[in-house]
């Protein structure tokens, strides 16, 4: 390729002639050094795609040449259909128009179903299959009608291979067109019912076995729920792949938690064996931060799915090993471990255990206090470290004002006082407000300072007026003008916002779908609940506000009131004004 690019000028029209040549006579299947030239030529034309953009009309070559040659069943022949093949696969990304994608999806179809093709020829069909649908301009509507067709004749191919290195690129090529295809490509049953035999076949070729546990992850997205079935065989295939006293792991580990987490996103209850699953978290964690992310990702789903049991049994144990990491984390991993907290505040729990969430916290909570004391943190670690301690407060004050007495006996600076804690954490969260970027989480920042108002701490008042400025600035954000000239609170009235979500991150356990879409999946549903509850879609700010200033006046006095609002700033009160009679 190097000497084609070097002499492109010479080289491109004389294999543009050739390819012209072969057009003018046709090739008899049984003249088999035609046939191979031929070959040669149609694979030159491949390796040169790129640059032979301008020279070669693909969609006219594939319509009235290629097309046809797919079709001719000679013996002989399977050497040109596999060169076919290969050349829609590279020439699909190159040159192929958008209304051609029906006619090669079918035109690969014909060699991958036919029965007694030649399996070097329904390979080649495979890849170029595989290559159309990982293209920019991949459109699934197009493909949603082949989509059935494809799954089956690429699970015949899967059975009738019988070397271990074609099963898996076979496999391959599935786990692909199902992750592309999503609910278009269905699932295929008969796949389902052959996948355990080919993983008992496999017990001495790990990557075989990898293979079929991306394939099954796939399949399981694809559909949008676990068939009960096979149910049992995937939580026993997931129990042996992350127990890490198995030597196979170092192969499987990887695609049985994408695997693990698939099962419970299609999940509607936890049943005793899922929940014995989660004791192999603990090990996963001890041993390496390699797979952190995705373990992360499993504990919410976790936590979204049966709160209670998970946080009181292995969730409690993986999130003190996650406190203990954190000294060491960078911001990217702490981030995923404050969320992860977050959300085991945030989920609801029976009323018996009604602040579970914030006892299991608790290391964590304290250290967020002590990091934002310092304020040394970096903006957005800040910010999530502010969302968590708000949260708390939102839920009750008191574990709040007991998590700060618990840290002022860890820090000689500021002489083991509580109110010098205080103080300090109010002064560094009202002055860095201003460097959470999300108004979501600005709200609900605000919101928890509100709720502090009315606590009756002389160190919450003496900060009144940076507490009203810090209020003043976010209903600015979040109030819009509604039709009768009036103001209402942004992310309450609006149907198309949402909060900002602790899951945020990669893959199906991060994407929130447009805000009101119905869920695809149980573990959908279970985050737009959650979301619904979240405080900054929940709450209107200024009723809030409006309600604790007035609480505070009873509290206070009229008298002790309006020298609290004197010692505000004129322009914030009459910002304030607009939106609360003071």
């Amino acid at each position: 390729m190097e000497l084609f690019h070097e002499f492109r000028g010479i080289l491109a029209p004389e294999l543009v002639r050739l390819l012209a040549s072969l057009q003018e006579r046709r090739t008899l299947p049984d003249d088999l050094r035609a046939i191979l030239n031929k070959d040669a030529v149609y694979n030159a034309v491949r390796l040169a795609a790129f640059d032979l953009y301008d020279d070669v009309d693909f969609d006219e070559w594939f319509t009235n040449v290629l097309s046809v040659e797919l079709k001719v069943k000679d013996d002989n022949y399977r050497i040109i259909r596999r060169r076919v093949c290969q050349l829609i696969g590279q020439w699909c990304g190159v040159r192929a128009s958008q209304s051609l994608r029906p006619a090669m999806y079918e035109a690969l179809l014909e060699p991958l179903a036919r029965r007694g093709e030649d399996p070097a020829v329904k390979l080649a069909a495979a890849e170029a299959l595989r290559s159309t649908v990982d293209d920019f301009n991949f459109d699934l509507q197009q493909f949603a009608p082949y989509a059935p067709h494809v799954l089956s004749a690429l699970y015949d191919l899967l059975v009738e291979s019988e070397e271990c290195d074609t099963k898996m690129h076979v496999l391959h090529v599935l786990s692909y067109v199902m992750e592309r295809g999503g609910r278009a490509a269905g699932g295929h049953a008969p796949l389902f019912d052959y996948l355990p035999q080919l993983w008992v076949h496999a017990a001495s070729h790990n990557m075989l076995r990898a293979a079929v546990l991306s394939t099954v992850v796939n399949l399981v997205k694809a559909l949008g729920e676990c068939s009960p079935n096979v149910r049992p065989w995937i939580l026993g295939v997931v129990s042996e792949a992350t127990r890490l006293t198995e030597p196979a792991h170092v192969y499987l580990l990887e695609d049985a938690l994408e695997l693990w987490l698939a099962l419970l996103e299609t999940a509607t209850v936890a049943d005793p064996t899922l929940l014995q699953l989660a004791e192999n978290l603990c090990p996963i964690l001890n041993q390496t931060t390699e797979h952190l992310r995705i373990v992360v990702y499993i504990m919410q789903a976790y936590t979204l799915l049966c709160p209670e049991e998970f946080v009181l049994g292995a969730g409690g144990k993986c999130m003190a090993i996650l406190e203990d990491m954190l000294s060491d984390m960078r911001s990217e991993g702490i981030l995923a471990i404050l969320k992860m907290a977050e959300i085991c505040v945030s989920v609801t729990y029976p009323e018996r255990n009604i602040y579970l969430g914030v006892t299991v916290v608790w290391p964590i909570l304290k250290r967020a206090i002590k990091s934002i004391i310092s304020g040394d943190e970096l903006a957005m670690v800040l910010s999530v470290q502010l969302c968590l301690v708000s949260r708390v407060i939102l839920l009750a004050s008191d574990l709040f004002y007991k998590a700060v007495h618990e840290v002022a006996t860890s820090l000689p600076d500021l002489g083991y006082d509580a109110a010098k804690v205080l103080g300090r954490l109010l002064d560094v969260w009202t002055m860095k407000l201003n460097l959470i970027t999300q108004v979501e989480r600005c709200k609900i920042v605000v919101l928890a300072l509100a709720a502090l108002l009315t606590t009756e701490n002389p160190i919450v008042i003496q900060r009144f007026p940076a507490i009203l400025l810090n209020i003043t600035e976010v209903l600015n954000d979040v109030m819009k003008s509604d039709d009768g000239g009036g103001y209402v609170d942004g992310l309450v009235s609006c149907g198309g916002s949402r909060p900002a979500s602790p899951l945020e991150g990669r893959g199906g356990a991060a994407r929130w779908e447009a805000w009101g879409e119905r869920a695809g999946t149980a573990h959908d549903a279970r985050r737009r609940r959650l979301a619904a509850a979240h405080p900054a879609h929940a709450l209107d700010l200024r009723a809030v506000a409006h309600h604790q200033l007035e609480t505070l006046k009873n509290q206070v006095g009229p008298k002790v009131f309006e020298e609290l609002v004197q010692s505000v700033d004129h322009e914030t009160l009459q910002q304030i004004r607009e939106y609360i009679p003071l």
